[in-house]
């Protein structure tokens, strides 16, 4: 910080500290040129006193949030906005094109009420894609308030493969757009695929136009005139190539998270200078008492977003990585313990994966994380014949059991991505009930043998020191 006196370089583990031995207090919250202490100083005793009454602890326990810290962190990487845009190849359905008088039949060209108007395959192909793009991004970065946050670790692996499929996505878009006219004339393969489905449908519209039954032998008898009418009208709605090329655009916005002055240095005490002058009149002094007074309720309301703002990015970093941890070896072991605790190719793929994540992720040196990982690492490295299943099973155990405390600690649910095992049917595999003792996430760090390394600063801040010696899993 650039105050009036040298201030010691503060190091990351320094962002919530004090819950060991209390440091030095500050200076008394007054404001005179004698004392090198910022309103932003001022607003970080304030933030610790409202978290000690949260949590009930003492004040003086506490470290004080030093934001230019958290503000490092940040620039650590940049927020990234996926806007993908497309034609939607679809048009309302009127019901009468479905000859029901407004009853719903079953078409693989015609769902949700609407009319298809670009080849299944190719939609289906642009659907695959858009979900990729946004998929690789989620994989690669972290959510926050501000948006999708890729960490510098991750985002050259992240920015290559996204320009791939960025180019892949755009090529679909100009291969539709210079086939227009095929799909329009029903010529053979992908193009003519929709002719032949909606020359299909016309002669089932016909048949229950004519309150005939939809069975061979009508749908034969359709005349060529009315399947022609029937799809030419459908199809018309088909706009020019150099629209649907136009439509095709994957917008990737960068940007860092947005910082706002109360998250940069105090420089109030700069403007102060006009105070001093000798003949200062009455006006004068009445406009900088308004003025003081003004930036007094703006600092307040700064100040509490602040230390939210601060709060709650450390805390997506934390909630993220470890519901990850959660997932991968909740999943991991229900499916050894199917295989009779045999590690098959599958899960070792997931294994690796998770690996190579945390490794991209672990931003805020998470040395309780790294252990744990590069311990795993070694583990499904060895040839089959060096590893010993039942060894994996109770890395991946201990390394759940202290994701879902943190987890806890944080008042957030486990984020899974296969709603078909439960949360409380992977509480189950790890030996979680509904009360997780203290005892029982010392016995894991014990495994991963972290058990004297400092747990995460912003959990310690949340749970705060006097923590019950069990925590209670209410979020199922």
């Amino acid at each position: 910080m650039a105050n009036a006196t040298a201030v010691e370089e503060v190091q990351f583990i320094d962002l919530f500290e004090g819950l060991g031995e209390p440091k030095e207090e500050l200076a008394p919250d007054v404001a005179s040129e004698d004392v090198a202490l910022t309103d932003e100083q001022r607003g970080a005793l304030a933030a610790r006193d409202r978290l000690a009454e949260r949590v009930g602890a003492d004040s003086k326990q506490i470290g004080v949030v030093m934001e230019d810290i958290a503000t490092r962190l940040m620039e650590g990487g940049v927020i990234v906005d996926l806007d993908i845009h497309r034609w939607t190849g679809m048009k309302r359905l009127l019901p009468k094109e479905l000859g029901l008088n407004g009853k719903r039949t079953r078409s693989k060209a015609i769902q949700l009420g609407e009319k298809l108007l670009m080849p299944p395959t190719v939609l289906k192909i642009i659907n695959s894609l858009t979900t990729q793009l946004r998929a690789h991004l989620d994989s690669h970065s972290i959510r926050t308030v501000w948006g999708r946050w890729v960490p510098a670790t991750a985002y050259q692996k992240w920015r290559q493969r996204h320009d791939q499929l960025v180019e892949e996505y755009l090529e679909v878009g100009n291969s539709l757009a210079d086939n227009v006219s095929q799909i329009k004339q029903g010529t053979g393969g992908t193009w003519g695929e929709l002719y032949r489905l909606y020359s299909e449908h016309a002669r089932v519209v016909y048949c229950r136009l004519n309150h005939q039954p939809v069975d061979d032998f009508y749908l034969e008898r359709c005349p060529a005139w009315f399947v022609d009418e029937y799809v030419d009208g459908i199809l018309s709605h088909v706009p020019d190539a150099d629209e649907i090329r136009r439509s095709f655009q994957v917008e990737t916005k960068v940007s860092y998270i947005p910082l706002p002055s109360m998250l940069a240095e105090d420089r109030v005490r700069q403007n102060r200078l006009w105070e001093k002058a000798a003949d200062e009149r009455e006006a004068d002094r009445r406009r900088r008492e308004a003025k003081e007074a003004m930036e007094a309720d703006v600092r307040a309301h700064y100040l509490t977003q602040k230390r939210e703002m601060v709060d709650n990015f450390l805390g997506n970093i934390a909630e993220e990585v470890y519901s990850q941890i959660y997932d991968v070896s909740s999943r991991a072991l229900t499916t050894m313990a199917k295989n009779q605790g045999k590690l098959l190719e599958p899960t070792l793929r997931q294994l690796r994966g998770l690996v190579q994540w945390a490794g991209m992720m672990n931003v805020a040196d998470d040395q309780e994380l790294a252990t744990a990982i590069a311990d795993l690492e070694t583990m499904i490295t060895r040839s089959t014949t060096l590893r010993a299943p039942t060894d994996v099973q109770e890395q991946l155990k201990a390394m759940g059991t202290i994701a879902r405390s943190v987890l806890v600690d944080l008042d957030v649910n486990p984020t899974i991505k296969d709603a078909k095992l439960s949360i409380a049917e992977r509480d189950a595999i790890l030996g979680i009930g509904k009360r997780l003792s203290r005892a029982t996430v010392a016995q894991a760090r014990e495994q991963l043998g972290t058990a004297d390394v400092p747990e995460l600063l912003v959990v310690q801040a949340r749970r705060g020191q006097r923590a019950p010696m069990v925590q209670t899993i209410t979020k199922l």
